[in-house]
Protein backbone atom coordinates (compact mmCIF):
# COMPACT_ATOMS: atom_id res chain seq x y z
CA UNK A 1 0.00 0.00 0.00
CA UNK A 2 2.87 2.38 0.87
CA UNK A 3 4.38 1.91 -2.63
CA UNK A 4 1.04 2.76 -4.29
CA UNK A 5 0.69 5.97 -2.28
CA UNK A 6 4.32 6.90 -3.02
CA UNK A 7 3.75 6.29 -6.75
CA UNK A 8 0.57 8.40 -6.77
CA UNK A 9 2.32 11.26 -4.95
CA UNK A 10 5.19 11.04 -7.43
CA UNK A 11 2.80 11.19 -10.39
CA UNK A 12 0.93 14.14 -8.89
CA UNK A 13 4.16 16.11 -8.35
CA UNK A 14 5.34 15.33 -11.90
CA UNK A 15 1.99 16.45 -13.32
CA UNK A 16 2.11 19.69 -11.31
CA UNK A 17 5.60 20.42 -12.68
CA UNK A 18 4.39 19.75 -16.23
CA UNK A 19 1.33 21.99 -15.78
CA UNK A 20 3.49 24.76 -14.33
CA UNK A 21 1.71 24.83 -10.97
CA UNK A 22 4.77 23.54 -9.10
CA UNK A 23 8.37 24.65 -9.65
CA UNK A 24 10.78 21.89 -10.67
CA UNK A 25 13.07 23.01 -7.85
CA UNK A 26 12.39 24.80 -4.60
CA UNK A 27 14.33 28.07 -4.65
CA UNK A 28 13.90 30.75 -2.03
CA UNK A 29 15.50 34.18 -2.16
CA UNK A 30 17.71 35.37 0.69
CA UNK A 31 15.80 37.71 2.96
CA UNK A 32 17.32 41.23 2.99
CA UNK A 33 17.93 41.14 6.75
CA UNK A 34 19.45 37.65 6.84
CA UNK A 35 23.05 36.88 7.72
CA UNK A 36 24.60 35.86 4.40
CA UNK A 37 27.56 34.29 6.20
CA UNK A 38 25.36 31.41 7.37
CA UNK A 39 25.65 28.21 5.38
CA UNK A 40 22.58 26.31 4.25
CA UNK A 41 22.16 22.76 3.00
CA UNK A 42 21.06 22.32 -0.62
CA UNK A 43 18.58 19.49 -1.02
CA UNK A 44 17.90 17.83 -4.35
CA UNK A 45 14.27 18.23 -5.39
CA UNK A 46 14.23 15.52 -8.05
CA UNK A 47 15.60 14.23 -11.34
CA UNK A 48 13.97 15.15 -14.63
CA UNK A 49 14.00 13.00 -17.80
CA UNK A 50 12.03 12.81 -21.02
CA UNK A 51 10.53 9.53 -22.19
CA UNK A 52 12.08 8.53 -25.54
CA UNK A 53 8.84 6.74 -26.52
CA UNK A 54 6.13 9.34 -25.85
CA UNK A 55 8.24 12.51 -25.23
CA UNK A 56 6.56 13.00 -21.83
CA UNK A 57 8.67 14.81 -19.20
CA UNK A 58 8.97 12.81 -15.98
CA UNK A 59 10.24 13.69 -12.51
CA UNK A 60 11.89 11.16 -10.22
CA UNK A 61 12.22 11.75 -6.49
CA UNK A 62 15.33 9.58 -6.18
CA UNK A 63 18.01 8.42 -8.63
CA UNK A 64 17.48 4.74 -9.46
CA UNK A 65 18.90 2.32 -12.02
CA UNK A 66 15.56 2.09 -13.86
CA UNK A 67 12.79 4.63 -14.46
CA UNK A 68 9.21 4.15 -15.64
CA UNK A 69 7.26 6.73 -17.63
CA UNK A 70 4.08 7.70 -15.81
CA UNK A 71 2.23 8.21 -19.12
CA UNK A 72 3.11 5.23 -21.35
CA UNK A 73 4.39 2.85 -18.65
CA UNK A 74 7.63 1.89 -20.43
CA UNK A 75 10.67 1.25 -18.23
CA UNK A 76 14.18 2.35 -19.17
CA UNK A 77 17.69 1.97 -17.77
CA UNK A 78 18.85 5.31 -16.38
CA UNK A 79 22.25 6.95 -16.83
CA UNK A 80 24.02 8.33 -13.76
CA UNK A 81 22.49 11.65 -12.64
CA UNK A 82 24.16 14.89 -13.74
CA UNK A 83 24.30 18.23 -11.94
CA UNK A 84 22.62 21.16 -13.64
CA UNK A 85 24.61 24.38 -13.77
CA UNK A 86 23.61 27.81 -14.83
Amino acid sequence: MHKIIETLMHAQKALEVLLGTRPATNVEEVAPDSDESELVDLIVAGYEWICPTCDMPNLEIEATEHVTCWKCGRTFEANLPEHAYG
